[in-house]
């Protein structure tokens, strides 16, 4: 038997608490989801509904893990964003930051970009929010090797951030000065 911390019980605990189980019928919108689907070999095999599988220690320690995966992302995002904000200016992205917006062209396309690189950003913010995902995760590095290419996808959250903080500033200077 492996010691658990009270903490890490209360988290769990929380995550169950607070986790859609997308097969049923009425979904309340909760803060995590899980859904085993057949394709999901691994999971499928051992658990053949999401009730069952969050139940288990296996589904405890998942769900520790989601825990981690969930509150890290704000802290790898913002490190990444620290690293990367000169970066990005110096690559071309300088061009389009709304901060530098000379007309109405620049400011429609300005816009776009912003659209873009935010609904993208709201997609990886999805990724971390699935259970089974990160249930994957944990069965072994193929999986971890399979979902390296969302490391990569950080990129666009960046992007968004930046943009959207671009746009902050220039409605900031467009009021107030």
């Amino acid at each position: 038997m492996v010691w658990e911390p009270s903490w890490a019980t209360w988290l769990i605990e929380w995550v169950r608490a607070n986790t859609d189980f997308v097969s049923d019928e009425g979904v309340n919108h909760q803060l995590f989801s899980v859904r085993i689907k057949p394709k999901d070999v691994a999971l499928y095999q051992l658990y053949t509904s999401e009730r069952e599988f969050l139940a288990s220690d296996f589904g405890g320690a998942t769900a520790l893990f989601q825990v981690f995966r969930s509150f890290g992302f704000p802290l790898i995002l913002g490190a990444l964003a620290i690293i990367m904000w000169r970066l990005l200016d110096w690559l071309g992205f300088a061009r389009i930051d709304p901060r530098n917006i000379y007309s109405v062209g620049s400011f429609i396309f300005s816009g776009f970009t912003t659209l873009v690189v935010t609904l993208l950003f709201l997609s990886i913010i999805l990724y971390f929010f699935f259970l089974d995902m990160s249930a994957m995760l944990l069965f072994n590095k193929q999986h971890w090797i399979d979902g390296f290419f969302w490391n990569f996808a950080f990129v666009f959250a960046v992007l968004a951030i930046k943009s959207i903080y671009g746009w902050f500033l220039f409605f900031r200077n467009l009021f107030l000065h």
